[in-house]
């Protein structure tokens, strides 16, 4: 794999999973930072969701997905995906960007992390998260627990469910 630029900002990812969260039954990325473990929590869409599930399951629709729509996009050009940075979290919003080598130099493309994500694991492409990302991750331990002491988590997802059924909602 060739060396990347990338600023000591980033930390290198890979997608580690994903789960529904159990309170908004929304479907959760998870990405895990190679050179600590940690595990970084994006809430993303079901469509997304499933679009990922099928790049990861190797399924292959009868008809090209919007993603595919774009990967063959990108290889028809004269240009190459070099990487994903998943680079600022504003107003409770993730962002990302696709940056492509091109004979001009480097075009930077705003995307949706998960859209980014799929690309990228669509082209083998080497995905970064931002430090602030980092630093502004609330949740991330929870996650990164799941990954190595199922036990907590499973007591965090029971407490949730617990606190659920007595209908307790504080205002």
């Amino acid at each position: 794999m060739e060396e990347r630029k990338t600023s000591p900002d980033f930390h290198q990812v890979k997608l580690a999973g994903l789960i529904i969260d159990p309170v908004s039954k929304t479907p959760v990325m998870l990405l895990k930072l190679l050179d600590s473990g940690q595990v970084i929590p994006i809430w993303i869409g079901e469509y997304e969701a499933n679009a990922i599930t099928m790049e990861l399951e190797k399924i292959v629709p009868p008809r090209p997905m919007t993603h595919d729509l774009f990967t063959r996009m990108i290889d028809s050009l004269p240009c190459r995906l070099t990487r994903i940075c998943i680079d600022c979290l504003r107003e409770h919003t993730y962002h990302a960007k696709m940056h492509l080598s091109t004979s001009e130099g480097e075009k930077v493309i705003d995307c949706r992390p998960s859209d980014a994500v799929i690309i990228a694991l669509k082209r083998h492409t080497d995905m970064f998260v931002h430090q602030s990302i980092i630093d502004q991750s609330s949740l991330s331990d929870y996650f990164s627990d799941y990954l190595y002491n199922r036990e907590r988590l499973d007591q965090w997802f029971s407490a949730i469910r617990l606190d659920d059924q007595e209908g307790d909602v504080e205002h």
